[in-house]
């Protein structure tokens, strides 16, 4: 799974977390981070995608730099779409800097983040 993003240029320089997991259980299927730069970043997670299944994808932008989510940073999330890859070639998500702080199951951003990744 390729995570690309774009719009995160108020965030040059800073430290962004990402995590993805499957929609249904929670399992983390990847876990990284990156640096803004040129307003975008990108992480390849090596077999972090479950094929024909929604997938959730956390982040946040770790503004006061604690390497914690906390109320001062700014979180995002997104679901992937249920696709189906053919052969061996990856799966590509685009994310943007939305400041979304709950998931679609109303979990919240930074308790995933922080280590909780079976909350709903």
């Amino acid at each position: 799974m390729n995570v690309s993003a774009s719009g995160f240029a108020a965030h040059e320089g800073s430290t962004v977390y990402v995590l993805t997991r499957t929609f249904q259980n929670g399992a983390v299927f990847g876990r990284g981070q990156a640096t803004v730069a040129s307003g975008g970043f990108s992480l390849r997670f090596p077999r972090g995608f479950v094929v024909q299944t929604y997938q959730e994808v956390f982040w946040f932008v770790d503004v006061d730099g604690d390497g914690v989510c906390t109320a001062t940073d700014h979180p995002g999330y997104t679901v992937t779409a249920a696709a189906v890859p053919t052969g061996n070639q990856p799966f590509d998500q685009m994310i943007s800097d939305n400041h979304t702080a709950t998931s679609a199951r109303a979990a919240d951003v930074c308790v995933v983040m922080n280590g909780c990744p079976i909350a709903p």
